[in-house]
C-alpha cells in the first residue's frame, strides 16, 4: 500500500490528532474528578489508630450525609467508567479504520507516527485512570457496605430493645387487667 492508495490519508492524519488532543483533554478534566473523589474519600490513617473515629465511619448523622454521599460517588463513578470506556472503545475503532491500514505504508504518511504517539500516551493514560475510577468504586463500595452493616446492627439492637419493652409491658398486663377486674367487682 501507498500513499497513492489513500487518497483522504491526510484527513485521517488529523482526525487521529483530533482523537489525541480530545482524548488528552478527557483525561486531565477526569483525574481533576479522580483527586477530588480522591480527596472526599480519604479516611485518613487516624482512623486506624482512634476507635471513635472508626465509630464516626460506621454510623451515619440524621441528615444520611455520608449515606447520600456514598451513593452520589457510586454514581458519579458509574457513569465516568462508562463514558471513559466508551471513549476508549470509539479510539480503538477508529485506529483500527485509520491507522492500522496507514502503518503498512512506505514511507509513513507525514505526522502520523507523531499523531499516533500522542494519541497512544493519551490512550494509555486514560486506560490508568479508568483503574483509577474502579479503584475508586471499590473503595466507596466497602465504605457503604460498612455504613450499612453498621445501620442495620443499630436497628436490630433497637428492635430488640423495643421487644424486651413490649414483653415487659404485656407481663404487666396480664397481671394489673385482671387486678382492676377484680376490684370493679
Amino acid at each position: 500500500m501507498t500513499i497513492s492508495d489513500v487518497p483522504s490519508l491526510s484527513a485521517q492524519v488529523s482526525m487521529i490528532h483530533q482523537s489525541a488532543i480530545v482524548l488528552e483533554n478527557i483525561f486531565v478534566d477526569a483525574r481533576e474528578i479522580a483527586d477530588y473523589l480522591e480527596n472526599m474519600l480519604d479516611i485518613g490513617d487516624n482512623v486506624l489508630y482512634d476507635p471513635n473515629e472508626h465509630d464516626r465511619l460506621l454510623f451515619d448523622d440524621d441528615t444520611f450525609s455520608s449515606s447520600r454521599k456514598y451513593w452520589w460517588a457510586m454514581d458519579m463513578l458509574s457513569t465516568i467508567r462508562q463514558s471513559i470506556e466508551q471513549c476508549l472503545l470509539a479510539h480503538n475503532e477508529m485506529y483500527n479504520d485509520l491507522i492500522w491500514p496507514a502503518k503498512g505504508m512506505n514511507p509513513l504518511p507525514a505526522g502520523l507516527e507523531n499523531a499516533d504517539r500522542r494519541a497512544g500516551v493519551a490512550y494509555t493514560n486514560l486506560q490508568e485512570l479508568l483503574k483509577r475510577f474502579v479503584t475508586q468504586q471499590t473503595r466507596v463500595d466497602a465504605l457503604r457496605s460498612g455504613l450499612f452493616n453498621a445501620s442495620g446492627v443499630v436497628e436490630s439492637r433497637a428492635s430488640t430493645r423495643l421487644g424486651e419493652i413490649v414483653k415487659l409491658l404485656t407481663y404487666v398486663s396480664i397481671f394489673y387487667l385482671p387486678l382492676s377486674f377484680s376490684t370493679v367487682s
